[in-house]
């Protein structure tokens, strides 16, 4: 009875150690799993978080900014401007254009467009291609203005109560009869730490032009 004892006392003592260890071993790979599945879902996070940075980034890029308009205290006035038939070399049109700043902010520039009949409020004939850089000089304003792509732009801003002067050589073969001017100012202003370029629609003007 003693020895059958003693033999189930050392069969338990010896599959004890063995049992706790399968248990330690099933539990680590448990563990091991269970780590494993929150680190997927850690990156899975990062990755997710990461990808909306990355989107929020690229559609703020691409939605619109808020219109910039001008101040309303941008104006200028056509101070002076006369239209005659020059025959050198071959027979064209000379505008002469004296532009002054009345209002109280710099101007960088303007678009020019001319009508060519009474009914017309809105220019359609662009004058820019036109514009006389040497002849404007030798008026007596020197480094007047330069083409800015479909607008001429100042060398130097057009500040309040200033004056600038040009003239356009318009050819007869170009077929442009010019009845009114209309003039556009545009300027640059600082906006997000940028200069950005700023049509003044509202501070339009459109005289009648004299002598074509």
């Amino acid at each position: 009875m003693l020895s059958k004892n003693k033999k189930n006392f050392c069969g338990n003592s010896l599959s004890s150690p063995l049992r706790n260890s399968k248990l330690w071993g099933i539990n680590s790979v448990k563990n091991k799993k269970g780590l494993s599945e929150i680190m997927g879902y850690v990156l899975l996070m990062l990755f997710v978080i990461i990808i909306s940075i990355i989107v929020y980034q690229w559609l703020n890029s691409y939605v619109p900014e808020d219109a910039i308009k001008c101040p309303e205290e941008v104006s200028v006035l056509i101070k002076n401007m006369n239209c005659s038939e020059i025959a050198v070399g071959e027979t064209k049109k000379e505008i002469y254009l004296n532009l002054k700043n009345t209002g109280n902010f710099n101007v960088d520039g303007y678009f020019i467009k001319a009508t060519e009949t009474e009914e017309q409020k809105i220019g359609t004939q662009d004058l820019t291609r036109f514009f006389n850089l040497t002849a404007s000089e030798s008026s007596g304003v020197s480094n007047s203005a330069t083409k800015f792509g479909g607008a001429l732009k100042f060398y130097k801003s057009l500040e309040p109560n200033q004056e600038k002067t040009a003239i356009f050589d318009i050819p007869n073969l170009e077929e442009i009869n010019p009845y009114s001017i209309e003039i556009i100012p545009f300027r640059f202003q600082k906006y997000k730490n940028k200069n950005k370029f700023v049509t003044c629609g509202d501070a339009k003007v459109l005289q009648k032009l004299e002598g074509c």
